[in-house]
C-alpha cells in the first residue's frame, strides 16, 4: 500500500522545480522588461508628433544643407506623450540621418481639438555649438 505524500514532501517538491528553474525564469523576466521598453520607444517614434517633426524637417533647407537628402530616421524615439480626451502634449526627440551627417531632432508639440501643433523644432547635429531651431519665422503685424 503506497501512501500519499505529505503536504510538507509536496512543497518540497514544487520548490525544488522553482529551483531547478529559476534562470529561466528570470531570463523571461529580463526579456519582457526588454520588449515593454522597446515596444514603448518604437510607439514614441510612430507617434503622430514624431511624424509631424520628421516630415517638417525633411523640408527644412538647414537640414537638406547639412544632413543631405534623403533624410531617414531611426525606428527608436525618446520622449513624453500625454492625452487627455481630444488634448495632449508631447516632448519627443529623435535620431535623424543623410548622406551627409546626423543629427537629433527635439519636437515639443501641443493637441488641440484632435489636432497636433509644433511648438518648437531643434536640429542638434554633432560637432555644432548649440541647436538649431528649425520653425519657421512667423511675422506678426502689430495691432
Amino acid at each position: 500500500m503506497a501512501l500519499l505524500p505529505s503536504a510538507i514532501e509536496f512543497h518540497r517538491e514544487q520548490l525544488g522545480h522553482f529551483r531547478r528553474n529559476r534562470t529561466l525564469v528570470f531570463a523571461l523576466w529580463i526579456a519582457a522588461s526588454i520588449a515593454g521598453t522597446l515596444l514603448a520607444f518604437v510607439r514614441t517614434a510612430e507617434s503622430d508628433t514624431a511624424k509631424l517633426a520628421f516630415a517638417q524637417a525633411t523640408a527644412n533647407p538647414i537640414v537638406i544643407l547639412d544632413l543631405g537628402q534623403p533624410l531617414r530616421r531611426s525606428p527608436l524615439a525618446f520622449g513624453d506623450l500625454e492625452t487627455h480626451g481630444s488634448n495632449g502634449v508631447a516632448s519627443v526627440s529623435l535620431s535623424v540621418y543623410g548622406p551627409r551627417g546626423r543629427g537629433t531632432l527635439y519636437a515639443d508639440a501641443v493637441r488641440f481639438n484632435q489636432r497636433w501643433q509644433l511648438i518648437s523644432l531643434d536640429l542638434e547635429i554633432p560637432g555644432h555649438l548649440g541647436r538649431l531651431n528649425l520653425m519657421p519665422i512667423q511675422s506678426t503685424i502689430p495691432q
